[in-house]
């Protein structure tokens, strides 16, 4: 369970990425594709995906931290 707040910051926290790193969250995450699927659908390398991924995420949970 994943109460109002929590979504309500996660959100505004997803608003905060650009447009290339809400998308890429959104397949990972809400379409659920790996990040070789990710890549390929992006027209990106893998180790490209994998690092802005990882700096998706450290953005989110900074943002989350702080303001959440």
């Amino acid at each position: 369970f994943v109460s109002q707040h929590t979504l309500e910051c996660l959100a505004c926290a997803l608003e905060r990425l650009s447009a290339e790193e809400r998308q890429l969250i959104e397949l990972c995450y809400w379409q659920e594709k790996s990040l070789k699927e990710v890549a390929c659908i992006m027209g990106l390398s893998y180790g490209a995906v994998k690092l802005r991924h990882r700096s998706a995420l450290k953005k989110l949970r900074a943002y989350m931290q702080s303001v959440c």
